[in-house]
């Protein structure tokens, strides 16, 4: 059981950060061995689809067999051809079984996505209505995939304004844990393109800090900055990574 001062019942935040998600994965799965019942979730790109898969009962560890299957990387083709790198092919039955649901309304534990309007910029947190098409939409991180198109309007990542929306799950009743897939690096940047990406992420990292006092349990690791984002060679390694943070967490709470 978790320890008495942690909850037994919280609502989840999950950040985006593509192959970093099975970060997510370890610390769930510390969550059901602690018997934390998770009973709202927010999610931005990779951490919209998990949430999904969460919230169609999937335990940690399941989702993380399918992330790791030679079916899954087959449902994510290339589409050089139409303009970006891949497309992921949502009617693939492996797609199906970690997300059956078609409408958030399916869902077994509430769920919002945050997804960006690719023409006026403005975000959409989206929480009924048809499922699949949103989850797509929250997780199309151009240009390596296509914007979604809802109702004629052309939607892409979340991620790229608000990476860790924590504010939908305000007055859901339950405290909040919110994990962030990009920790501050404190390592002085080497060449151009890390510097580059340091100040690109900045804002991001700015944000982080108020994120981090809107709810009540924040959790990052500075080594997932060392972790591959757009790969599935370091999946394990992230998963146990979340398994270590939040083992640590808890003795801490």
């Amino acid at each position: 059981m978790a320890s008495s001062a942690f909850p037994k019942e919280i609502a989840l935040c999950l950040g985006g950060g593509a192959a970093r998600g099975a970060f997510h994965l370890g610390v769930v799965d510390v969550l059901e061995e602690h018997g934390v019942a998770i009973k709202a979730i927010s999610g931005s790109s990779i951490g919209a689809v998990i949430g999904a898969a969460l919230a169609c009962e999937m335990s940690a560890k399941e989702i993380l067999e399918i992330f790791k299957s030679r079916e899954f990387k087959k449902a994510i083709k290339f589409n050089l051809w139409h303009g970006t790198l891949f497309r992921i092919e949502m009617e693939a039955p492996i797609i199906q079984k970690l997300v059956y649901a078609k409408s958030f309304e399916e869902l077994k534990i509430p769920l919002s996505v945050s997804m960006l309007n690719a023409k006026t910029l403005q975000m959409h947190y989206e929480n009924s209505g048809e499922l699949r098409s949103k989850l797509l939409a929250s997780s199309a991180l151009t240009p390596l995939f296509n914007p979604i198109e809802i109702n004629g309007e052309l939607y892409v990542d979340g991620g790229f304004v608000d990476n860790l929306p924590i504010e939908q799950l305000s007055g859901c009743g339950y405290p909040v844990l919110a994990i962030n897939l990009y920790p501050n690096s404190q390592r002085i940047p080497r060449t151009f393109w890390r510097w580059l990406k340091r100040n690109l992420f900045m804002v991001w990292h700015t944000r982080a800090l108020y994120k981090e006092a809107a709810c009540e349990y924040y959790l990052t690791n500075p080594e997932l900055g060392r972790l591959k984002t757009f790969s599935f060679a370091d999946i394990d390694r992230a998963f146990a990574l979340g398994q270590e943070s939040m083992r640590e967490f808890l003795k801490a709470h």
